[in-house]
């Protein structure tokens, strides 16, 4: 069985290198050359399969736009560098109605795409891929390319067509049309030929880029960068054999359509490589850029007071317990310990989990794009920003100190995982181990039940540094690995060292590993010294769950532990002593550290358990709530998070309710009906609310109906049976 292929199909969306999104019409007349500089390429005319007019397509593209940039956060380019190149690129094309956008945003991918009308958008990480102005144009007039080649255009026509949809009007028309296809997506099947349409934005993206003085040959060393093809473009015989790549196929035309125009044909332009390496590293180390406030008909504006928080994701103490930080969706808030008081906060929108260095001076993390940060406690300030250009990982994780990142990809040709150590300064691949894991059917069967349940992915490995930051390790069955950072090269260690990384581990300290060993009978949490392997402890630990280490060598944390996000484990009593609501949860020596219902940061000696500091950490932005509802009548505003939710009163922003997070809600009757999540040992219950007298009380539990016992589904060729434990 393809695991691999079916494995991608359920979690990945199938993208180009080039083009995700990327859709136009064809304005490009037949030109027959009289000045031996016009675009050496008919372009087949596409009127009949395209029901858009150009401005109907400008249209198109504006409402496909707003999708877009609910999607994507646009980045900062004050210099507007990338529209200018565009706009150079375009003028050396036939003239066209359609006014083109050229826009940078965040994303993990490492990509490019467009919509209709000349809305084209450039991932950042790709700009970053880019080594000069010449790579950056042929990728953006190959998105030129498939604009005013009206790819799109086509493509939607299609889509309508299959759906009823003859003829589009007004914008009016066009967006309740296209609403209409998203409904009826699922009937509509694709007819285009994704690699033609490849090979002739390569073609006008190569010829714009040409006329506009850049060099094409580096339009095509990018590309063979991009899609890996290692200058491979096949051959006569691997033709013959239908044994070349479309990637290889792809290179050898653009290779071949690199000839160069006449001199004449050729707008004279000043290279300028140190103000393009400027700029890039500049769009590298850019915030987002500020959303423009568009509300037409707007009445009034009320601010809410007390505003709703983000949930606290993790909170961690710096290894000399001087500081401790707390993240949530789109802050890292750095804070002393003593006395307990906020100190600096971080713009860190969809970051993966911050670490204090080794050292303790400085905080490192990493985004969705893969941009690592550094920042300088004393100062305030960042030190470092780097952009890894990368492929997508499958997992990865980050060193303490910043300098190393690791990344465990799926390779679907071979259907297993490769592991890839990153220096982060350098952006090079210092160590590379293909064929690391090979994907199985229980690997298969994790993620898919991940799927089934609607919620984050399960991670199938277990990634660790030790605290020192001078040892990665990670495994995942039999497929084990260490490797010393500080050497260069796979660590030698005892078989029991290795044997514990199979389910999972932690770093109690520098010096000590403990993990999951399987007896005759029943699994021991064992504690060995690391890297020489004797035995500190061991002893049987039957709750599942995975470890992390907790800044004191007598702890471990579980994440989670029974039904609870977070609990404690006491290596002398040898059990879990103490368990959490809230996965924000950190220790140093007997101190211990949480966020509380009310989302404050609070301090507890763990010996008798008395609060010994409290915070209020600032206001920070909201990133996305779990629901909200609004009154008929326009008094009232309900939303919330995972932990917590609040109502506000409309007329001045006064909140009247706080309370635990809901996961639906409505107002009736001068009345909010909010029903909350399972807590165990309570199921589901449906509140009301009297918005007058500030009054709640209980109506009824909602019951989950009894579950079938078994689930069936076809996988290929095979039918696949889920039968329930009991």
């Amino acid at each position: 069985m393809r695991f691999a292929k079916v494995l991608l199909f359920l979690l990945l969306t199938t993208v180009s290198p080039y083009s995700f999104y990327s859709y136009a019409q064809s304005t490009l007349a037949a030109n027959v050359s009289n000045t031996g500089c016009d675009l050496p390429l008919v372009v087949q005319d596409r009127s009949k399969a395209n029901m858009f007019t150009e401005q109907q397509e400008q249209w198109l593209g504006e409402i496909l736009d707003a999708k877009e940039r609910s999607d994507f956060n646009a980045i900062d380019d004050p210099e507007g560098r990338l529209q200018k190149l565009g706009e150079r690129l375009l003028a050396q094309l036939p003239p066209t109605q359609m006014h083109f956008h050229f826009t940078i945003i965040d994303s993990p991918e490492l990509n490019s795409f467009g919509v209709a009308g000349g809305w084209i958008y450039i991932h950042r990480r790709m700009i970053s891929f880019t080594q000069n102005e010449d790579e950056l144009a042929g990728l953006l007039g190959h998105e030129i390319g498939h604009v005013v080649a009206h790819d799109i255009a086509v493509r939607v026509s299609d889509w309508f067509r299959q759906i009823g949809i003859t003829s589009v009007g007004d914008k009016q028309d066009i967006f309740a049309k296209w609403n209409h296809f998203v409904d009826q997506r699922n009937k509509v099947k694709s007819h285009v030929n994704e690699d033609n349409e490849q090979l002739v934005a390569d073609r006008i993206g190569l010829y714009a880029m040409t006329r506009a003085g850049y060099d094409p040959n580096r339009y095509a060393e990018f590309a063979d960068r991009l899609l890996e093809t290692k200058g491979k473009t096949g051959s006569f015989l691997s033709d013959l054999l239908h044994i070349t790549s479309p990637e290889s196929k792809r290179l050898r035309e653009l290779i071949k359509n690199t000839a160069p125009l006449a001199k004449g044909c050729i707008v004279p332009r000043v290279a300028d490589a140190e103000h393009f390496a400027k700029w890039k590293s500049g769009i590298i180390e850019s915030q987002r850029a500020a959303v423009k406030e568009e509300l037409p008909g707007l009445v009034r504006k009320v601010s809410l007071q007390p505003r709703l928080r983000d949930d606290i994701e993790q909170i961690q103490f710096s290894r000399d317990g001087k500081y401790l930080l707390a993240q949530d969706q789109s802050s890292i808030f750095v804070m002393s310990r003593e006395p307990l008081a906020n100190l600096f906060r971080i713009d860190a929108f969809d970051a993966h989990t911050a670490q204090f260095s080794p050292d303790s001076n400085s905080v490192v993390f990493y985004d969705k794009e893969l941009r690592v940060e550094k920042w300088d406690i004393a100062s305030q300030k960042r030190t470092e920003v780097h952009q890894l250009n990368i492929p997508g990982c499958f997992e990865n994780a980050l060193s303490p100190s910043g300098d190393t990142l690791a990344c465990i990809t799926l390779v679907d040709e071979v259907e297993d995982f490769e592991l890839k150590l990153i220096d982060v300064a350098t952006n090079k691949v210092i160590y590379d181990k293909p064929h690391f894991h090979e994907l199985v059917y229980q690997d298969f069967w994790t993620l898919y039940r991940g799927l089934l349940a609607r919620t984050p992915l399960p991670s199938l490995f277990d990634m660790k540094f030790s605290p020192d930051g001078r040892y990665f390790a990670t495994g995942r069955g039999h497929s084990v690995l260490i490797f010393d950072l500080k050497e260069q090269a796979e660590a030698h260690v005892p078989g029991r060292i290795k044997a514990l990384l199979r389910y999972t581990f932690a770093f109690p300290a520098a010096d000590e590993i403990a993990g999951i060993e399987w007896g005759a009978l029943h699994p021991e949490l064992v504690r060995l010294h690391f890297p020489s392997g004797e035995k500190i402890d061991e002893f049987r630990f039957d709750q599942d769950g995975r470890f992390f280490s907790s800044n004191s060598r007598n702890y471990l944390l579980i994440r989670p532990a029974g039904t609870y996000p977070v609990g404690i484990i006491d290596l002398k009593e040898q059990k879990i002593i103490q368990a959490f609501k809230s996965p924000a949860f950190a220790i140093y020596g007997d101190t211990f550290a949480g966020e509380q219902n009310s989302g404050e940061i609070a301090l507890f000696n763990s010996g008798d358990k008395k609060m010994i500091g409290k915070l209020v950490l600032p206001d920070s932005l909201l990133s996305s709530s779990r629901t909200a509802a609004f009154s008929a009548d326009g008094r009232w505003l309900a939303i919330s998070g995972m932990a917590r939710g609040s109502v506000w009163k409309l007329e001045d922003g006064e909140r009247v309710f706080f309370m635990k997070g809901f996961k639906g809600a409505l107002f009736e009757n001068g009345q909010l009906i909010a029903q909350f999540a399972p807590e165990a040992p309570n199921p589901s219950r449906v509140f009301e609310f009297n918005l007058e007298t500030k009054g709640a009380k209980k109506l009824y539990a909602v019951v989950d109906p009894p579950k079938k016992n078994h689930r069936s589904f076809q996988l290929g060729g095979l039918l696949v049976t889920q039968l329930e434990r009991h």
